[in-house]
Order: structure tokens, then sequence, then C-alpha cells
């Protein structure tokens, strides 16, 4: 075992249990209704009502649970290195008996075991998880070779420059400085992940075979202050702002309303991209 993937299932273990507690963030709840919103309009309303999709590193299937229940004709695999992670998303399809539509799988991302080759109508990886595994690039061929053709490839990745901004107002000018070189951390005690551009992005997705047919970056002008990066915790000033509806439907709706802007795709906390085999 790499010390990557020593680093990785260590950090998970410790979160493993409270993982999901993030959801009580206010930061996160916007981030995740923008993600959702752009999910379905670009991606799942597209595909045809019985869908096939590959979380991977997928964890407690907050996402997997959510394309489930929204679309009742899809089936889906999730797919994660850690264990632990993974018995979270175990317990929730126990508890919302889809045991027939929903398979978990736990291996490592580059080398793909149990699911057949051009069997995916939708691969999708969220958050942190291109920038955890060792080899991003050996990653996304990977998983490419599970899609149909015509299948759509979909990451939500950090966004290097806002890991640069995020250190710097911190303080942490040394932590910044090793960010230049691609790898880099937003607490001290989560291990060193690859952080990405939106132009590496998609010459990934080419070098992958794939046609980029969106990109963007998201949220654009609120950002995560250092306890939305602890799972457990509200900045004050984000928390007072968000914590008011009328606020955060209005900032929800500033936000939406410049998804599309090109030029705002590198200031987004995290980057979304969306390739098509």
């Amino acid at each position: 075992m790499s010390k990557t993937t020593h680093d990785t299932i260590a950090y998970f273990k410790n979160k493993a249990d409270k993982y999901d507690l993030v959801e009580e963030q206010a930061y996160w709840q916007l981030s995740d209704q923008l993600l959702w919103k752009v999910f379905k309009k670009e991606v799942l309303d597209r595909l045809p009502a019985g869908f096939t999709f590959f979380d991977a590193g997928g964890g407690t299937g907050r996402w997997s649970l959510k394309v489930l229940q929204e679309y009742p004709e899809s089936t889906g695999y999730t797919y994660d290195l850690s264990e632990d992670m993974l018995r979270q998303a175990m317990a929730k399809r126990e508890a919302n008996d889809l045991q027939d539509r929903w398979t978990i799988r736990q291996g490592d991302l580059h080398v793909i075991e149990g699911v057949q080759p051009a069997s995916v109508d939708v691969c999708f990886n969220f958050h942190n998880v291109l920038g955890f595994v060792e080899e991003p690039l050996k990653m996304l061929h990977e998983v490419v070779k599970l899609l149909k053709p015509k299948g759509y490839l979909v990451s939500f990745t950090p966004n290097l420059y806002h890991a640069l901004y995020f250190n710097i107002s911190l303080g942490r000018i040394e932590e910044a400085r090793k960010l230049t070189g691609g790898k880099g951390r937003f607490t001290l005690e989560m291990p060193d992940i690859y952080m990405f551009t939106p132009k590496q992005l998609q010459e990934y997705y080419l070098e992958c075979g794939l046609k980029v047919l969106n990109l963007k970056g998201f949220p654009a002008f609120i950002y995560p202050g250092f306890l939305e990066t602890q799972i457990e915790g509200n900045t004050q000033t984000l928390s007072e702002i968000l914590s008011d509806p009328a606020v955060f439907e209005s900032i929800l709706e500033i936000e939406s309303q410049y998804l599309d802007v090109e030029e705002l795709v590198s200031r987004g906390n995290n980057i979304f991209i969306v390739g098509q085999k």
C-alpha cells in the first residue's frame, strides 16, 4: 500500500461517522444546491429514465442516495476505497430499501473491479475525490472505460486558485507556497491532495478522449471559512449571513445568474466539468 493510499484511508477512517454533518453547514448547503441544480440540468435530466450511474469515491453515499431518490428508475454504483465510509452508505441503502438498485463496492479507483466496461451512462466524482487519488489522470482513464458511448463524465474538484487564496487568507504562507507545486491542503490534519486549474482539467478530459461540454466554477462570490473545512461548525460571519432564508435565497439566485459566465470559472471554490465519450 502506498503512503498516499494509507494516508487517505486513515484520514477518512476518522471522518466517516461524522462526515454527513457537512449537510448542517450553511455554506455547504448553498454549494450543494448549486451543484445539484447544475448536475440535474446539464446531465441527469438528459439521460434515459432507467440510467445507470457510477459514483466514484462516493463515500457515505450522499450523492448516490440523492440521485436514486430523485430518479426512481435509475440504478447505480458507489465505489470507494474507505470501508468506514462505505458502511455509512450501506446503512442508507438498508434504511431506504434500495438493495435492488444500489450496488456498493470497496476498491481502488485506479483498478476498478466488478463493473462491466461500457455499462454506465454517467460517472461522477464530487469534491475532493480526484485530489485524493494517487494518479488523477489514471483514475479518469479507468472510469471512462465504464462509460457507454455518449456517456458523461462529471467532476467537481478543488480549485487550485481558491486553495491559494484560502491559505494566504489564514496566514499560512508556506502552505500556499507548497500549493504552487500542484498539491496542498485546506486543513493541517489532512494529507496533501492535488488541486486543479480549469485548463488542467480540460486537458485531462481531452487526453481521455472526451469532448468537454461544460466548465463552470462555483460558488464564485461566497467562500468557505476555516470552520467549513472541519465538517462541524460554522464560521460566524457566514452563519449570520446565510441563516436568514431570504438572504440565502438571494445569494443562491445571484450565484445561479452567473454560473455560465466563462470568466468566472477560475474564481469558483470548486470547478465543475462535464465531458462526453
